[in-house]
């Protein structure tokens, strides 16, 4: 859940649900 906060505080608090986990998926994909 940590992740998810920390990734809307990056990209800015969208509150789409479908945009946080596209951007959760890029994140851990760059991440590895």
């Amino acid at each position: 859940m940590d992740g998810i906060v920390s990734t809307d505080d990056v990209m800015g608090g969208d509150p789409r649900l479908e945009g946080r986990r596209v951007s959760v998926r890029q994140i851990a994909e760059l991440s590895g």
